[in-house]
């Protein structure tokens, strides 16, 4: 599997969009906790228009693309980091998708809501990003 994570700025460019999952099975076990948005690359979508249906889907929000972060491999999955910014600080939570809570987080607070085996899977430029030591 192919997977995409958009760290999506808010218009002040202080915050961040953070999502927190269904309890329940999850691929990277991300059931009932807090993650930066995204999700699968499906059939032949680039990754950047895949990234883009998944952040209006799970939010309501359109982004721009700033740039390209980091992959990395998780259990056999592609996984590529996006940094974004979003049109708008108004997020509409959708009552039926994946996601229970939505929530613009200080970028230098953004893990303190992170699980801790979690950030073990973060690609190194995404700790550094987040200013997250091991």
């Amino acid at each position: 599997m192919r997977y995409i994570v958009g760290i999506i700025k808010n218009l002040e460019r202080d915050k961040v969009l953070l999502g927190k999952k269904k309890e329940g099975e999850h691929p990277h076990n991300l059931g009932g906790k807090w993650h930066n948005l995204g999700g699968k690359i499906e059939g032949n979508e680039d990754p950047e228009s895949a990234l883009k249906r998944e952040i209006k889907e799970e939010s309501g929000l359109e982004i721009k693309i700033e740039k390209f972060l980091a992959k990395n491999i998780i259990n056999q999955d592609e996984v590529n980091w996006y940094e974004c910014s979003s049109n708008s600080n108004e997020f509409k939570l959708p009552e039926d998708g994946e996601l229970t809570e939505l929530r613009w987080v200080y970028k230098n607070w953004a893990h303190y809501f992170f699980d801790s085996e979690n950030i073990k899977l973060l690609p190194e430029e995404i700790l550094r990003y987040f200013n997250i030591e091991k």
